[in-house]
């Protein structure tokens, strides 16, 4: 096909990691460029996703000027991903965006399970950037097993149009009459649907990341202040994959799963090896830890108390580790674990097959920090109700010692 020689492009290219351009088609793209640490020699990488190269594609098949528009089904990671950052880089050098909307994982089940977005391009020309139309889609007529779900009343009854016939619980058809309004200078009626001014685009991609529904607003009082968590912390990581080797319990540690983090009391626990696991002391928490689950069920978040001191944890989960001479742990935790708390962390997931967080993307997010005597009776709040928990996991325990020796 001729380069600058279409109004429309509209595409599904293929995506999966199992899928690389490689070869000399690889050498004509710009999105196959890379540099060095120092950000001073550029060169191309032995194989590209056929995603990343599709956008470049598109984009030269447009005639020239900002009339002509690509619209691109992609990975929520290419857009996401902090290896990918080039990509989004090249989009903003040489596109003006027109809209980018998110699909819900049921997209393309039951085939694939790969979180989607859709992105439409202009070619850059005179003038700047303007609003971007954003929209997060929570539903697309289909579940998981890719069955039909139309739309019921308030009692459960399907509704039925004119012709007397289902109408599928499907967003997408509202989104379009919003991008309409979007176009013709109007106000959103929708919460799933918003507008993001240029320089916020610049932040991130990804519409879930501007949803207002996982916005926090900074609340205009000079008594509280916001600390980026990493100014708070020692340190925050993931520990090292690594192979678990499973051992009797008086050789080893126990282990603590991100099944573990909501259970009262750990229940089937494992113990590691002490002598097999390599870098074993990344794994071991200690109290006053924070621990939250990076993977999957992203967000769960748990104060590591007197009872789990010493317990290694799962490579699914980021360590938090408090800097306890700035900041109280009890407080951090509070703030996690509330409204405002899950909203943050649910804006910087990332990922496209599952939902994911990074240690660098946990430790921007911004804590307010209350002044006195707020702070302090949140503090000593968490304190009691942890010194409880504690005490009320050793009775149980010792309870079940007590049991098992009357039956033994």
């Amino acid at each position: 096909m001729r380069e600058k020689n279409f109004d429309i492009v509209l595409t599904n290219p293929p995506f999966g990691k199992d899928i690389k351009v490689v070869g000399d088609l690889v050498r004509e793209y710009e999105l196959a460029d890379f540099y060095d640490k120092t950000g001073t020699t550029k060169s191309k990488r032995s194989a590209v996703r056929p995603s990343v190269l599709f956008i470049e594609r598109c984009v030269r098949l447009l005639k020239p000027g900002s009339e002509s528009i690509a619209g691109i089904v992609l990975p929520v990671g290419d857009l996401s991903n902090d290896e990918d950052r080039h990509i989004k880089e090249w989009i903003f050098e040489n596109c003006f965006i027109e809209a980018v909307i998110q699909l819900p994982s049921e997209t393309f089940q039951p085939y694939t399970g790969t979180q989607t977005c859709l992105i439409f391009l202009r070619n850059k020309a005179e003038g700047d950037q303007g609003d971007v139309f954003m929209a997060q889609v929570e539903k697309v007529g289909k579940n998981q097993r890719g069955k039909a779900i139309f739309k019921r009343d308030k009692h459960g009854t399907q509704i039925l149009d004119s012709q007397g016939q289902n109408i599928l619980d499907d967003d997408l058809p509202e989104v379009l009459e919003e991008y309409r309004r979007f176009k013709n200078g109007k106000s959103l009626n929708t919460k799933m649907c918003f507008s993001v001014r240029p320089n916020d685009v610049l932040k991130s991609l990804l519409p879930n990341y501007h949803n207002p529904k996982n916005q926090n607003k900074k609340i205009n009082n000079r008594s509280i202040s916001y600390k980026r968590l990493s100014s708070l912390c020692s340190e925050i990581y993931t520990p090292p994959r690594t192979r678990r080797v499973y051992v009797e319990e008086k050789y080893g540690i126990p282990f603590l799963s991100g099944t573990h983090i909501t259970q009262y009391i750990p229940q089937k626990v494992k113990y590691i090896s002490k002598t097999e696991t390599k870098n074993l002391e990344r794994y071991i928490v200690r109290e006053g830890d924070i621990v939250l689950t990076r993977v999957g069920t992203m967000g769960i978040v748990k104060l590591i108390g007197e009872d789990l001191d010493g317990w290694a944890v799962s490579d699914n989960i980021n360590i938090i580790r408090i800097e306890k001479s700035i900041v109280d742990p009890e407080y951090v935790y509070s703030v996690l674990i509330s409204k405002f708390g899950q909203n943050t962390v649910q804006q910087v997931k990332k990922g496209s097959v599952q939902d994911y967080n990074t240690p660098k993307a946990i430790g921007n997010l911004e804590i307010p920090v209350l002044p006195e005597p707020q702070y302090s009776e949140i503090v000593n709040d968490v304190k009691k109700s942890e010194a409880r928990r504690v005490d009320s996991v050793y009775e149980i325990l010792k309870a079940s010692d007590n049991l098992n020796s009357y039956l033994s």
